[in-house]
């Protein structure tokens, strides 16, 4: 892909269908990017590293948010973040929390691990034990 192509790509984004139904067009705007940037304050560092060690507890969600917001409101392009919404525009406020969630784990495959979607595995299936204790039908007793 030539200079011109790739920024076409990034300026175009990606076609998403959220969990609540709606379609966005998103770029991928990562952590580190945001990082480089020194959007992303270090008390939100603090709370990515001890969920990194600990998982992830429901009762962090308060704490996470505001780094899902903020990843949010970079990716969207359309329909765009507005503090008010209107036709052309969508607010954090008025976006449910499973669709922030959704895009921040689709923009940073990197953090998917530490903040995994709900109904999602927390390790990687790469990680899971072999499936040599698992019996297929024919053998499962009745």
């Amino acid at each position: 892909m030539n200079l011109a192509e790739w920024r076409a790509k990034q300026r175009a984004g990606e076609l998403l269908t959220l969990p609540s139904g709606l379609e966005v067009t998103a770029r991928k705007v990562g952590l580190y990017e945001l990082a480089a940037t020194g959007e992303i304050p270090q008390t939100l560092w603090v709370t990515r590293d001890r969920m990194a060690r600990e998982g992830w507890k429901p009762q962090d969600l308060a704490e996470f948010m505001p780094m899902f917001d903020l990843v949010v409101e970079k990716c969207m392009l359309k329909p765009a973040i507005a503090e008010t919404e209107d036709d052309d525009h969508i607010s954090l406020k008025e976006m449910p929390v499973l669709d922030r969630m959704f895009i921040f784990s689709w923009a940073n495959g990197e953090a998917s691990a530490l903040v995994p979607f709900p109904g999602q595995p927390a390790v990687s299936l790469a990680d899971a034990p072999g499936g040599d204790h698992v019996w297929s039908e024919a053998e499962h007793p009745a």
